[in-house]
């Protein structure tokens, strides 16, 4: 299960994006930050949020660096 401060890169070729989990929108969704994409050998860094759902984090990205749920 994702949390927040994970880092997940997409398993495509191409049109890739890094994404960092920042919230748990609940009901199987998250906020994330865009923090890098690569299309057709151009990268760029969007810094633009997306909410994919748990699924499609799981399934379409790696996990490649674990983050802290945060604590109060």
């Amino acid at each position: 299960m994702p949390v927040v401060g994970d880092v997940y890169r997409d398993k495509r070729e191409d049109n890739f994006r890094t994404l960092r989990v920042v919230k748990d929108l609940g009901d199987g969704r998250f906020e994330c930050l865009v923090i890098e994409q690569t299309y057709r050998g151009i990268t760029k860094y969007p810094n633009r949020t997306t909410t994919p759902s748990v699924k499609h984090l799981t399934t379409m990205f790696v996990l490649i660096s674990e983050g802290k749920e945060a604590t109060v």
